[in-house]
């Protein structure tokens, strides 16, 4: 069994990106996006394809790549 953090060498979560999003660390909607980028990157190459992760990893990729923001919400 590998570990996480052997295949993993940047990670990222959602409660870290929620943290980061209330203590006002992003500065542009662009530093929250690559970081929700390698939430979704990172959760398919440890995943197996056609595993729940890797799935819903993929589910919401094409959530977020179908929305549009709103500047003011992101501060960008």
């Amino acid at each position: 069994w590998i570990s996480y953090f052997e295949i993993i060498k940047n990670p990222m979560d959602l409660s870290t990106m929620n943290a980061k999003l209330e203590s006002g660390k992003y500065k542009n909607r662009f530093q929250f996006e690559d970081d929700f980028r390698l939430v979704i990157s990172n959760a398919k190459l440890y995943n197996a394809p056609g595993s729940y992760v890797h799935n819903e990893a993929l589910a919401l990729e094409s959530f977020f790549d179908k929305r549009e923001f709103e500047p003011a919400a992101c501060n960008a």
